[in-house]
């Protein structure tokens, strides 16, 4: 990888490198997929896990309360089937999801000779800060957990079991990251088409080719040199013809990055709900021990906080995401109706309506493995979920029992 990358799978090289150290991936020599060795690692990395989660069944855990024990062990699991269902499916798609880079970069070559640029070098540094930024956040999060668990248990124990919870749910949040990223990289293109839409729509309806336009664009120049050699609505007609064809691309592209990742989404939101009901729950517990005041300057209440908050904003930042993709969409569509009702080429305004038919024909969507729609209104949806769940399990659990170990309470 270098700082000036030529294409579009050399810009996302850095988050790709982080879905093979997890084994979301396929490692890759001299540019080819090396599935036998992928295999290999994923199998090696995956016994060395077993073979520390079951040690840790003899350690003592007599000194954990009921409620913590119960929570992390539920949390856990719930972690650990998520993560090798999305290891799996992440090593099945590795084919797709390449499929789909060579896709977005054909697109780039497409809109190049219009004067729209690659770009790939932002590109790189948008997923160098994302990914560095992430590794950043998971590292604080286990040091502050590994804090948490040796002041509770000992200190064999509780960095046992940080490192036990930490690997799945950083696999389960790099292919929230991921998604992310390749998200982001569809949005960057169809704003450019956006962009080339409003420039055309800023471009008079006269035959005068000595016009001193008032956007200094990449579009109106190119336009400008070719006013010399070609009648100007012809080019515009050429524009919007290819406009509407790479505006489906991305739609399809679109289509296919959310069937690669439906299930995996699906799954995280599974993951998410449970590690914020059991942070919401431990935080309950703690705060009747003790008055509010001391249960918010307490290390373990901090931490559950800590994780409420981040992963709350994982489903706020995703979701949003998609329903800004959605915009886009609709964006396109409004432009479109703006430059139909100023076009006066019949052919152009052809052109315009067929490309209207279409967004009607191919709307932009996202879904969690067609169950529900990923948008703001999922966000609500999500957070009510859990109050109503939460306060049905706090009557449920709201005995003396709670606050004992589960050997005592079982003896």
């Amino acid at each position: 990888m270098t700082l000036e990358p030529k294409t579009q799978r050399a810009a996302l090289a850095p988050i790709l490198w982080l879905n093979c150290a997890l084994g979301l991936g396929v490692l890759e020599l001299s540019k080819r997929p090396r599935y036998g060795l992928s295999i290999t690692y994923n199998l090696i990395c995956t016994t060395l896990y077993f073979v520390m989660l079951f040690e840790t069944k003899g350690l003592d855990e007599e000194n954990w309360i009921a409620y913590q024990e119960i929570s992390y062990t539920f949390i856990l699991w719930v972690n650990i089937t998520v993560a090798i269902f999305s290891v799996i499916l992440g090593f099945v798609n590795t084919e797709k999801l390449r499929n789909i880079i060579m896709r977005c970069e054909q697109i780039d070559n497409t809109l190049e000779p219009f004067g729209v640029k690659k770009d790939y070098k932002k590109t790189l540094r948008y997923v160098i800060c994302a990914t560095f930024s992430w590794c950043m956040l998971m590292l604080s999060l286990c040091a502050i957990n590994t804090f948490w668990l040796i002041t509770e248990l000992d200190l064999e124990h509780g960095t046992y079991l940080c490192i036990l919870v930490h690997i799945p749910i950083n696999i389960n949040s790099a292919v929230v990251l991921s998604f992310y990223v390749f998200m982001r990289t569809l949005s960057d293109k169809l704003r450019k088409i956006n962009m080339i839409m409003n420039e055309i729509l800023q471009l008079p309806n006269v035959k005068n080719s000595n016009i001193k336009y008032g956007v200094q664009s990449y579009i109106v120049q190119k336009i400008i040199v070719i006013m010399d050699h070609h009648k100007r609505q012809r080019f515009i007609l050429h524009l919007v013809q290819i406009t509407r064809h790479v505006h489906l691309e991305i739609i399809r592209i679109s289509r296919k990055l959310n069937q690669v990742y439906c299930y995996q989404l699906l799954l995280q939101l599974i993951v998410e709900f449970t590690l914020i009901m059991g942070a919401l729950y431990n935080v309950y517990f703690e705060i009747m021990q003790s008055d509010i005041m001391q249960a918010l300057r307490n290390k373990v209440t901090f931490a559950m906080i800590l994780w409420i908050f981040v992963n709350s904003s994982k489903i706020i930042i995703v979701n949003n995401l998609c329903t800004n993709l959605q915009r886009q969409a609709h964006v396109t569509a409004e432009v479109l109706r703006e430059l139909g009702n100023s076009c006066v080429d019949h052919s152009i305004k052809d052109e315009i309506e067929q490309f209207s038919l279409q967004l009607i024909l191919h709307p932009l969507y996202f879904s969690a493995g067609g169950f529900v729609s990923l948008n703001n209104q999922l966000t609500t949806m999500f957070f009510g979920t859990i109050t109503t769940y939460m306060a049905i399990l706090l009557q449920m659990s709201s005995t003396p029992s709670a606050m004992k170990s589960l050997t005592q309470i079982l003896s």
